[in-house]
């Protein structure tokens, strides 16, 4: 008789199919991000430090003939004849130009312009100028 024929081993089980996994969602959308700002504008730099002054101008034989003009670079003015006393604010350390008017022409006669630390007089003329800081 023959043999039988040699048995094959039973195929292994089959293993349930794996069932595939969505996609893992995306992640949400940001919005737009903005540009950045742009940065701060520069402080300018502190103001210098003002301060009063005492202008004083001494008669004159001839008062009526004397008068002056003070023009600094920060935008101070002052002007006056003789006798005159005036306080004027202005910054430290500015540039001033200071014109003396005799409108006679034969300069001041005892006036004497006083302020800033200055110390002027015109021996002659119509006009002189003064420039000082």
């Amino acid at each position: 008789q023959p043999s039988p024929p040699p048995q094959t081993p039973p195929p292994p089980p089959l293993l349930p199919p794996i069932p595939l996994l969505p996609p893992p969602p995306s992640p949400p959308l940001s919005p737009p991000s903005r540009p950045p700002c742009p940065p701060a504008p520069a402080q300018p730099p502190p103001s210098p430090p003002r301060s009063p002054f005492t202008i004083s101008v001494a008669r004159d034989q001839f008062p009526s003939e004397v008068s002056w003009t003070l023009t600094c670079i920060d935008g101070t003015q002052a002007s006056g004849g003789a006798p005159h006393t005036v306080i004027v604010v202005t910054t430290v350390g500015t540039h001033c130009t200071l014109f003396l008017h005799d409108s006679f022409g034969d300069g001041w006669k005892g006036a004497r312009w006083r302020g800033f630390g200055q110390d002027f007089t015109m021996r002659g003329g119509y006009v002189d100028a003064k420039s000082f800081t």
